[in-house]
């Protein structure tokens, strides 16, 4: 203690001083224990007894839901003698702190209350100066200050020393099986692993539905620290939670946002062992909790993604080729995945009579490559021959979903497009079926029409097969009509296929039917493609669609008598067969790649470009339209070879990057050879100067590229055959400007001023032409030569690795779903 004789009362005239303040504390301390102190008792016999029930493995004798009573009793009883204690128990004041100080250092008279007593009056300095002189007297008369320490003692509470007993028994019981008292305490707060059940483990994941390609969500790392886990899945995904050893498994869940809460509890099944299962349907928004034997161990706060229904539209408006098909150009998007399109074709003719006749017409559109959730496609119809050509139709396209959810477009209203006749006899046979569609009730009209064309058949039906044909549908049309107010309709459908095939046969040809063999096997090669057909599929389509290519080219022919071979686009392109099976080839060469999207795109431009296709001309050709088209030919041969050999630089270029000297290329030789093929073109061109003179530049810089390929300057032979590239497609846009116009000159149709080669950018056959890239228009994104070699590269790389068993299981997983993927 600190001598008091070094210290003054201070200069207040009341109050303790500071150190004594700290002793009035420490004295306040001391009750405060003292009073406390008993709150042990009854409430330390309570979780002394638990501890010896605990160590003993009393809870192994007892069952399970006995085991949870008892807990809950001893919770109860402790908290209970604790209230108990507490309300027995006071909180010491400052006055009987400074008394206890008082007698714990022996002072008399209670000095220290009188040093914070204050006089009632001071009516001057004399007194207030005496009051001082008497507390400095007091202060200086104390002794040494000292704190008795707390008298502890639960004699009072527990005379039968009932708390030594249970302090020997816990002891002796901890001493006797010392390495299995963590144990055997974790068991007697967990009912259930006492009664031989073992630690309980659990694993959740939520699986979407397998239409969405989404893959499984693992919750149990998520939660495995006690921690909540909030997640959005697709409507209709299924959680699963299955437990390891627990005796006691609940999984509760409430919905949450909607109107009506609703709360679920699926059941665990047995699934073989001490494992068990519970699954539950994710189609709202839900709070889940998972309890093992009383105790929660996962909470996962659900929210669903709504499926929203899938949006079709026209990508370009819904036109009419020169063949007068319906060219459907549209696209798709849905939140997983489009499985079904299709078009609607209703009748919106106000002056057609609506009797015993199909309500619309409808068919199948092929999709974007699997999943479909975003993508466009194009397809070509022939309805020419349906009862509705020539009328006003409205065309709504529609799409649907997994979940069978519908989207449509906007309507299209068309006049639906008629085949063109030509030969007068079947431009009229096509005129009486129309009104047979526009009204059946005119059967009796039509029924004259056709015996009035059938007066004179040496002269207008030569043919007796076309006479007798005529003859039935007058005597169909004529039986079709029953009595005043009944019309046989099956008759009237009858006579109109009759009627189509007999006009079909007076026009003659064969174009029609190998376009509609050709758009066909379109459509199947589109859902091919789209559905990841086996490679053998898409050969074998693809097979079918050279022969029908070549049966549609030979029907073109038949139809120029074979005296232009080249064929003219709506926009002025120049069409060439080699042009149209590079196409094919290329389209195969993408699927086999694994390029399903732009493959159905350039199947789509291509079979664009055959549906308006025209001839380009209308008689034969001079010996300078031969001569054009001839020297046409040979530079675009020149331009493919001259992209390969720049190809064949460039790689060699990143072959000898790191390479100290400049070595001679071996590809010197076959650049002088090429550069020397030009000069019968440009022989063949003396009469177009701009022609001629593009192709000189031509071949002044191929021969540069050779030089330098001779003196191992790789990229500025590069450079210079990219330059011999862009000259050669200047000559070859000239040229075949100055081809189209004497086309035009004799009858071709040339629309406006664009023609091929009329942009900075395209080749001599008027398509989009880079260096090195596609060579059939910027419409179509398919990959260029690098990167489909690229692309073979990677998938080869892939596959190797894949084959390397010995990599890590997580590794080869996620190679194999790379290699199902693409």
């Amino acid at each position: 203690m600190t001598d008091l004789d070094t210290s003054t009362p201070s200069d207040s005239p009341q109050g303790l001083p500071r150190d004594v303040r700290r002793h009035v504390l420490l004295s306040w301390a001391s009750l405060f224990a003292e009073r406390l102190y008993p709150i042990l008792w009854p409430a330390g016999g309570f979780v002394g007894l638990f501890v010896v029930l605990a160590l003993s493995n009393f809870f192994l004798l007892v069952p399970e839901w006995l085991h949870l009573i008892i807990l809950f009793g001893f919770f109860g009883a402790l908290v209970w003698s604790v209230m108990w204690s507490l309300r027995q128990s006071t909180f010491p004041t400052h006055d009987q702190a400074v008394r206890h100080l008082e007698q714990s250092s022996g002072l008399v008279h209670r000095p220290l209350s009188s040093l914070e007593d204050k006089p009632a009056v001071l009516v001057d300095n004399d007194a207030r100066q005496l009051w001082l002189a008497h507390q400095r007297w007091i202060f200086a008369h104390m002794n040494k200050l000292k704190v008795a320490w707390p008298t502890l003692s639960l004699t009072a509470k527990d005379p039968h020393a009932l708390r030594v007993l249970l302090g020997i028994a816990v002891v002796a019981l901890t001493i006797a099986n010392w390495s299995d008292v963590p144990s055997r305490l974790s068991n007697a707060l967990s009912p259930g692993t006492a009664q031989g059940h073992g630690t309980s483990t659990y694993e959740a994941w939520v699986t979407p539905p397998e239409y969405t390609g989404s893959s499984p969500v693992h919750l149990t790392a998520a939660t495995r620290d006690g921690n909540d886990s909030a997640f959005s899945v697709p409507v209709g995904s299924v959680l699963t939670v299955r437990t390891h050893g627990a005796s006691s498994a609940v999984l509760r869940a409430s919905t949450f946002g909607g109107n009506v809460p609703r709360q679920i509890r699926p059941g665990f099944t047995s699934t073989g062992g001490d494992s068990r299962e519970a699954k539950l349907l994710i189609d709202a928004n839900v709070d889940v909790k998972l309890s093992l034997n009383a105790s929660q161990m996962g909470h996962w706060r659900v929210t669903v993604l709504t499926d929203g229904p899938p949006a079709i539209s026209f990508k370009q408006p819904l036109a009419v080729t020169q063949a007068q098909s319906l060219r459907f150009n549209y696209a798709v998007k849905d939140d997983f995945g489009v499985t079904w399109a299709g078009a609607r074709v209703a009748l919106d003719d106000p002056k057609a009579v609506k009797l015993d006749r199909p309500a619309e017409i409808a068919f199948d559109l092929p999709l974007p490559p699997a999943p479909a959730r975003e993508g466009e496609a194009m397809i070509f119809k022939d309805l020419t021959d349906h009862l509705w050509a020539g009328l006003r139709v409205k065309v709504t396209l529609v799409a649907k979903d997994q979940l069978g959810q519908t989207g449509m477009s906007k309507p299209v209203f068309i006049i639906l497009p008629e085949r063109k006749f030509n030969d007068p006899l079947a431009r009229a046979l096509i005129e009486q079926r129309r009104s047979l569609a526009r009204d059946p009730r005119s059967s009796g009209q039509v029924a004259k029409a056709l015996d009035a064309l059938s007066i004179a058949p040496e002269r207008f039906t030569p043919d007796n097969r076309v006479y007798l044909g005529l003859r039935t549908a007058a005597y169909e049309v004529h039986r079709a009509r029953l009595d005043a107010t009944r019309i046989d309709m099956e008759r009237i459908r009858s006579a109109q296929q009759l009627l189509w095939d007999l006009a079909l046969r007076v026009e003659g040809g064969n174009a029609p039917q190998a376009q509609a063999e050709l758009r066909e096997i379109q459509r199947k090669l589109m859902d091919a493609l789209a559905k990841g057909a086996p490679d053998e599929e898409i050969e074998r389509l693809m097979a079918q669609m050279r022969s029908a290519l070549e049966r549609a080219l030979s029907s073109l022919a038949e139809k120029m008598q074979g005296s232009n071979q080249v064929l003219q686009g709506l926009d002025g392109q120049v069409v060439r067969p080699q042009d149209l099976k590079a196409m094919m080839d290329k389209i195969q060469s993408l699927a086999q790649q694994g390029a399903t999207g732009a493959a159905q795109q350039m199947l789509a431009q291509m079979l664009d470009l055959l549906e308006n296709v025209q001839t380009a001309g209308n008689g034969k050709m001079s010996p300078e339209q031969k001569a054009a088209t001839q020297a046409l030919e040979q530079l675009g041969s020149v331009m493919a070879r001259q992209r390969g050999l720049m190809d064949q630089t460039f790689r060699e270029m990143k072959e000898n990057e790191n390479a100290s000297t400049k070595k001679p290329s071996p590809l010197q030789s076959p650049q002088e050879k090429l550069g020397n093929e030009l000069s019968p073109v440009i022989k063949q061109l003396m009469k177009s100067p701009e022609a001629s003179a593009a192709l000189k530049r031509a071949q002044d810089a191929m021969d540069d590229a050779a030089d330098q390929l001779g003196g191992g300057d790789l990229p500025q032979a590069g450079q210079s055959q990219q330059k011999a590239i862009e000259e050669m497609r200047k000559g070859g846009q000239s040229l075949a400007q100055q081809m189209l116009q004497q086309m035009a000159g004799q009858g071709a149709a040339v629309p406006g001023s664009v023609g091929p080669g009329s942009g900075d950018n395209e080749d001599p056959f008027g398509r989009p032409q880079s260096s090195s890239g596609p060579t059939y228009g910027d419409s179509v994104k398919v990959p260029d030569k690098m990167d489909i070699q690229r692309a073979r590269e990677i998938l080869d790389e892939l596959q190797k690795r894949a084959a390397e068993r010995g990599r890590p299981d997580a590794e080869l997983e996620y190679l194999d779903r790379l290699l199902r993927r693409f």
